[in-house]
């Protein structure tokens, strides 16, 4: 096993949005700050979840319907998409092109630089084969050594983790906001975001060996 960087965007929300659209700045900090930790639709759809009801979730059908069909289980899902980056090969051209993690979280928090969005920088540990049915354990869906399957989404570079992501794995969040030019730009005003709101109870991967940056 070993532990791996990610980013997780969640879109933000306007004064007027519904709430499951998104979050607003404070939102986005209490998850840090008041331990809560990212979780995942399924949980945040039904208030409380047990022990037996997460491994009858994790199967590699749904899975499947996580990475390939979201819209079908958006709201039931027990799983939780990060970006950890991609390359891509290139036979015609003989190259390897790089799909780098925050441009695919970022895209996917702000609609594509049309709204205010977040990324939440954390890292979770994987495994070097497919272990859908252990909850600790993030699958590294973009690694055609383990997921052969055909997918249209295999360069967005996800890994998925599983009901939670612990609040102390989650290093920093990052507030992008669209400019006038149609640019992104982090969101800086002190004393919050300065220019990051970095999490003070922070646990960082140094006790795990095999630690993998972000490509």
């Amino acid at each position: 096993m070993f532990a791996q960087w990610c980013v997780k965007g969640i879109r933000g929300r306007a004064s007027d949005e519904a709430k499951e659209t998104g979050l607003t700045p404070d939102e986005a900090i209490s998850i840090v700050r008041d331990g809560h930790g990212i979780i995942c639709n399924w949980w945040r759809q039904v208030g409380t979840i047990h022990p037996w009801e997460a491994r009858r979730k994790l199967t590699a059908t749904n899975l499947d319907l996580h990475i390939n069909n979201y819209s079908s289980v958006v709201n039931d899902t027990p799983f939780i998409s990060l970006a950890a980056g991609c390359v891509e090969r290139d036979i015609f051209y003989r190259t390897n092109r790089v799909h780098p993690a925050e441009d695919t979280a970022l895209a996917f928090a702000t609609e594509n630089g049309t709204r205010t969005g977040f990324l939440f920088y954390c890292w979770v540990i994987v495994g070097f084969r497919p272990a859908v049915p252990i909850e600790g354990i993030a699958e590294e869906v973009r690694d055609l050594n383990s997921y052969r399957n055909w997918s249209a989404f295999q360069l967005e570079g996800e890994l998925t983790a599983k009901i939670q992501i612990p609040a102390n794995h989650i290093h920093r969040i990052e507030r992008w906001e669209p400019r006038a030019n149609g640019d992104l730009q982090p969101h800086i005003n002190p004393p919050d975001w300065n220019p990051a709101y970095m999490n003070l109870r922070f646990t960082p991967p140094s006790e795990v060996s095999n630690i993998r940056e972000l490509f």
